[in-house]
């Protein structure tokens, strides 16, 4: 069986997607370490309802990859004016190291384009040593740090932008 991997959209306020990605965060956050590099304002154990919380707020885009219909990787974002934030940028342990994260920005990013974003942003743990060397690959650079103490990181995407 041919193994193929897919990009889809989802909704943590739609009644039927909210149980599968509750079910997916649930497995992927078993190890505190996990979540805490994803989301360090998270608590351990991971509380589902906690999480959906910090998207309430937010006006926030959800982007999952799936291998043969089973989500095996995620990212959300919000657009603020000329600015595409990426954030919660997860893949399953089993699939690391095969450009999926890649793909998933690469998506949103391509989004952010389409609305006239002008720059892209995320924030990362320092310690999180994979995801800095993926962002600075994808041409991501640091320009300071949070109150927290993650690492801010940024991306011109003007090069990119459709003439209007």
């Amino acid at each position: 069986m041919e193994i193929v991997y897919t990009l889809d959209h989802m909704d943590y306020f739609h009644s039927r997607q909210q149980p599968i990605l509750k079910a997916c965060l649930t497995r992927w956050f078993q190890n505190p370490k996990d979540l805490h590099l994803t989301s360090p304002t998270m608590t351990y154990p991971f509380r589902f309802q906690q999480w959906l919380a910090m998207y309430e707020s937010r006006k926030a885009t959800t982007l999952v990859i799936k291998r043969n219909q089973w989500i095996v990787g995620h990212l959300s974002f919000s657009v603020e004016r000329e600015r595409i934030h990426l954030f919660h940028i997860i893949i399953d342990r089993d699939f690391r190291g095969q450009g999926l994260a890649t793909r998933l920005i690469n998506a949103a990013e391509q989004e952010g384009i389409l609305a006239h974003c002008t720059q892209a942003t995320l924030f990362v743990s320092p310690k999180n040593s994979p995801a800095l060397d993926l962002y600075c690959s994808l041409g991501y650079t640091e320009f300071g740090r949070t109150k927290s103490g993650s690492l801010k990181f940024t991306k011109d995407l003007k090069a990119t932008l459709p003439i209007r």
